[in-house]
This record gives C-alpha cells, sequence and structure tokens, in this order.
C-alpha cells in the first residue's frame, strides 16, 4: 500500500517528497499560489451563476427584509445585519466544504478501485502459476507412471515367450 500512496501523494503535489531542508526554506517564504492547468468544465458557468444567487445578493435581501421590521435601536439593527452576513458566509464555507469533501471521497473511491484491481490482477497470475505448476507435476507423475508401466510390460513380454 506503500507504493500507492506515494502515487496518489505524486498525483496531489505534482512531484516527489520534499527534504528537510526545503521545509526550512518554505516556511520562510510565504507559498505562492498557482493555478493548475484543469482540462475539465468550469463548474462556475454562466447558467449555473444565474441559478444560483450569490452571497451578496442573499445578504441584501435579508438585509432589506431585517430593515422592512422596526428596531428599537441603531445598534441591535447592526448587530443583526452582522449575523446575517455572518450566517451567509458560513453557509457559503460550508457549502464549499461539502464539494470539497465530496471530491475527496470520490478520489479515495478512485484510488481504493485502482487498489482493488491490482490485487485482483496479482491474485489471478498467482492462481494461473499454480495451475500451470499443477499441470507440470501432474505430467511428470503420468509420464514417470507410464514408464513404469512400460518396465513391467516389458519384463513380463519375454517371460511370456520364453514359456
Amino acid at each position: 500500500m506503500g507504493r500507492a500512496m506515494r502515487w496518489l501523494k505524486k498525483l496531489l503535489t505534482g512531484g516527489g517528497g520534499k527534504k528537510e531542508g526545503a521545509k526550512d526554506q518554505s516556511a520562510a517564504v510565504p507559498p505562492v499560489e498557482r493555478r493548475r492547468w484543469s482540462f475539465a468544465k468550469a463548474r462556475s458557468s454562466v447558467a449555473d451563476a444565474s441559478r444560483r444567487p450569490s452571497v451578496t445578493a442573499v445578504v441584501a435581501g435579508e438585509l432589506s427584509q431585517s430593515q422592512a421590521r422596526p428596531c428599537g435601536c441603531g445598534q441591535a439593527r447592526e448587530t443583526e445585519a452582522a449575523v446575517l452576513m455572518q450566517k451567509a458566509f458560513r453557509g457559503y464555507l460550508a457549502r464549499k466544504a461539502l464539494r470539497a469533501l465530496k471530491s475527496l471521497v470520490k478520489l479515495q473511491a478512485l484510488v481504493r478501485g485502482y487498489l482493488v484491481r491490482k490485487q485482483a490482477a496479482t491474485t489471478l497470475h498467482r492462481l494461473q502459476a499454480l495451475m500451470r505448476l499443477q499441470a507440470s507435476s501432474q505430467a511428470l507423475k503420468n509420464l514417470s507412471s507410464r514408464r513404469s508401466i512400460q518396465q513391467v510390460q516389458s519384463a513380463r513380454i519375454p517371460s511370456r515367450r520364453a514359456s
């Protein structure tokens, strides 16, 4: 399972393992975020964006509803608006985390499927080798049995002719 995990790490990180010295240098310098090549369709298409309201639109709608209600003081109104914005933002983060978790589960299933197929192929090769070994063993046994029968028969035949 070690090789499979190395394969997975190389797939996810895009390279081999890093050395201790490299860790110290990366800790001193902030990492630069790079965009990777992606050949898949973008998830945020125009049609998808029009169906799903943005976070700011949701917050603006909730704020307009909260403004319609009379509040006793201005500070309570600001607090309520802050709570609504936090609620919308936390919901956005939760949906984003759920999508990431779903993709991780799919990736795990892919890797496990790869490992199971690899194990099945190995088992098949071993069974085939065992069958070849059994067949050759049986062939040798049959050959030695035939030779011994022929020796016995050849020993009996001259004695029959002599008598």
